[in-house]
């Protein structure tokens, strides 16, 4: 893997030594950010807001986002940013989303997504 991938997690209610991907983008506390060397850093975030999110993502040179719920306004600021948002389903282990994004069985978020409801079906 050569790209950095961020994704927003929690902790997992059934062993809080693991995170899964969370269910809010703007408003989760917690990223994990993926190195190109597979290592996992959890950062805590300090802000929130779509908008501001995608600013510190791109500080940290992320270029793929996977997520599960994305509003219009973070849609956008990601791609003004140069990142790419992927759909992933809320729940699921950092390691199942990142395999599910090296085989390919993620789908690009679409305008048509945000502007159904915000999040993918």
């Amino acid at each position: 893997m050569d790209t950095k991938i961020a994704m927003p997690v929690k902790p997992n209610p059934k062993n809080r030594e693991e995170y899964v991907v969370s269910n809010a983008f703007g408003r989760a506390p917690l990223f994990a950010i993926v190195s190109p060397d597979g290592s996992i850093e959890i950062i805590k975030v300090g802000i929130q807001g779509g908008r501001n999110i995608a600013n510190l993502l791109k500080q940290h040179d992320i270029k793929v986002v996977l997520t599960s719920h994305l509003g219009r306004g973070a849609y956008n600021a990601l791609l003004e940013a140069g990142i790419k948002p992927y759909y992933v389903p809320s729940g699921i282990s950092i390691d199942t989303a990142l395999k599910m994004y090296q085989s390919r069985d993620t789908k690009p978020f679409s305008q048509a997504d945000i502007d159904s409801c915000g999040h993918h079906h």
